[in-house]
């Protein structure tokens, strides 16, 4: 391979490479949905994310919180702990407004009351 060669092939995968990460940012916001909780529950970048996963999913995996969570895939082998963490905190923080998080073993996490939380935002 030629050195021009070399350079329109690393040029077109760049490209493929720019699109890739395209489409993976649409299919998180897809994903995520349009739920924006209130400024006055005071969550954080992550407990947000999680939070519009839940609200947008009858059911999140910890697996698909950790994809959400951490685009560096180097990130994703967190151990469960910190998934867990953050849940937790999502918990105490929105408690107050009688919002359940409940766990399903081996499954993930799912709200009590899907409906009653978008009512809650708006």
């Amino acid at each position: 391979m030629t050195g021009s060669q070399h350079d329109t092939e690393l040029i077109r995968l760049r490209r493929e490479l720019d699109e890739a990460q395209t489409r993976i940012r649409q299919l998180k916001n897809a994903f995520a949905g349009d739920f924006v909780p209130p400024e006055d529950w005071g969550l954080c970048r992550s407990e947000i994310i999680i939070m519009q996963a839940l609200v947008n999913r009858p059911l999140v995996s910890k697996a698909a919180l950790a994809e959400l969570l951490w685009d560096d895939p180097a990130r994703l082998d967190h151990p469960p702990a910190v998934i867990e963490c953050h849940v937790s905190k999502l918990r105490t923080k929105t408690r107050p407004f009688g919002i359940e998080i409940r766990m399903s073993r081996g499954l993930g996490y799912r709200l009590v009351d899907r409906a009653r939380v978008r009512e809650l935002s708006e």
